[in-house]
């Protein structure tokens, strides 16, 4: 694939997970810096004045995960791309944000920018549970139909 652009994204739900009744968030922030991220106002509980301070983006005393999952949205497109292509959307859950900040981290060291090439993305076999993993990093010749479809993107992640 090739990676358009990318979101923060921080989701809290009161209750648990139920698959026979969804419910949106009661509170979500959304910001491509990771630093300023705070309430949606079409929050229905925001629980916090900002994301950084707020008690339940805080891994708890007693051990376990956060209440507010934090992940990365990210706006693709397929390696056979046209002008036409569809813009995808992925989710990062929190178990594979660590393997995708080392791969932005390495291109980064290359001079490179994730539109730049292709992305191999997969799920790791030995998870057994969908984790996502990015590598396998090459050159395309289809910048001419990536940035425009970029900007698109961008619009699409607000």
């Amino acid at each position: 694939v090739i990676i358009l652009d990318e979101r923060y994204v921080n989701t809290y739900y009161a209750g648990k997970y139920n698959s026979n009744n969804p419910v949106a968030p009661e509170c979500s922030a959304q910001s491509d810096n990771a630093n300023e991220m705070k309430p949606s106002t079409a929050s229905s509980d925001p629980q916090h004045e900002s994301c950084d301070g707020c008690p339940q983006n805080e891994y708890p005393d007693s051990g376990g995960g956060k209440p507010c999952k934090n992940g990365i949205r990210l706006a693709i497109i397929p390696a056979d791309a046209t002008a036409d292509s569809s813009i995808l959307m992925v989710d990062i859950s929190p178990t594979g944000l660590k393997g995708y900040v080392t791969y932005m981290k390495a291109l980064k060291a290359q001079g490179v920018l994730p539109i730049q090439v292709l992305t191999d993305l997969s799920f790791d076999p030995k998870a057994s549970y969908p984790k996502l993993v990015f590598g396998n990093p090459r050159p395309h010749n289809l910048l001419e139909i990536a940035w425009p479809l970029r900007e698109k993107a961008q619009k699409l992640l607000k």
